[in-house]
């Protein structure tokens, strides 16, 4: 929840994301079911295995108790919890367990999933490190200061090497023809869309709950300007830093413009940048 709620944040920063082409980004919940997972689920398993399945729980928010119900008779107890799990990209699941046991037969006993519903769940594409999933090789580059003759994939995959960190490992994926990301593999509140259509955008969406997690994303950030597609100097990688400090980047030179305005939210970080 607190991506979508970031996402949220991010998307009413109107001036980043107008310079960016008005792109609408998809944020991605890994604790949250996807259609796939929903599908892995069977009757008869119990709440810790369905959790297994799709990553999520009731601690981490995404599993969530919206009914109980209380069936229990003179023969027999029983009680059915309905919960609701929120869906890794779009939509949500129902999931009923029934727990019942016979007082006559101690035995016959039935704790497990016996029901369940999808509303609008799909799938993502994210990769992990050692995925075999692959962006087409036949797709050109988005800039021009990269050689015409290398892929998206391995465009992708050259910023996914030079963006991670010691504390941040990243997994490359594909929202559409368009649009690329990058996410961690760790439990790590960052997310880089990749803008490949008419506008060629890079753009960063960080949250953080302290100190130590709002240290993680500046080094990350501070990490990806070092980048060879960026060739930003020295000099250059220090104005943008320390306008970040101050709360708001509007730099530019011959190759590429960053906008940055530091949002209400103190805790959100929305970076753009866009190849000119």
């Amino acid at each position: 929840m607190k991506k979508v709620l970031a996402l949220i944040i991010a998307l009413s920063v109107a001036t980043i994301f107008c310079a960016c082409g008005g792109k609408h980004s998809v944020e991605i919940n890994p604790k949250g079911i996807s259609l796939s997972e929903f599908k892995k689920l069977e009757i008869g398993m119990n709440l810790t295995e369905a959790e297994s399945i799709f990553g999520g729980s009731i601690e981490e928010g995404t599993v969530i108790e919206i009914s109980e119900k209380d069936n229990s008779t003179d023969d027999y107890y029983e009680k059915v919890y309905v919960y609701k799990v929120v869906g890794e990209t779009t939509g949500y699941a129902e999931l009923e367990f029934t727990y019942h046991k016979s007082h006559d037969n101690f035995n016959a006993s039935i704790n497990g999933l016996t029901a369940k519903t999808q509303y609008d769940l799909s799938d993502t594409q994210l990769s992990n490190v050692e995925s075999n999933y692959y962006m087409s090789e036949s797709d050109s580059l988005p800039n021009d200061s990269i050689s015409s003759d290398t892929s998206i994939s391995k465009y992708i995959e050259k910023l996914k090497n030079e963006f991670s960190t010691d504390n941040v490992t990243l997994l490359s994926g594909k929202y559409s023809d368009d649009l690329y990301f990058l996410k961690p593999k760790q439990d790590i509140d960052i997310s880089v869309d990749l803008g490949c259509g008419q506008y060629k955008t890079i753009d960063f969406l960080m949250t953080y709950n302290n100190e130590d997690e709002e240290k993680i994303c500046l080094d990350f950030f501070s990490n990806a300007l070092k980048s060879d597609t960026f060739n930003f100097t020295d000099d250059e990688q220090n104005i943008i830093m320390s306008d970040y400090i101050k709360g708001n980047i509007d730099f530019k030179n011959d190759n590429f413009s960053i906008l940055y305005t530091k949002s209400d939210q103190e805790n959100i970080i929305v970076i753009c940048i866009f190849f000119r």
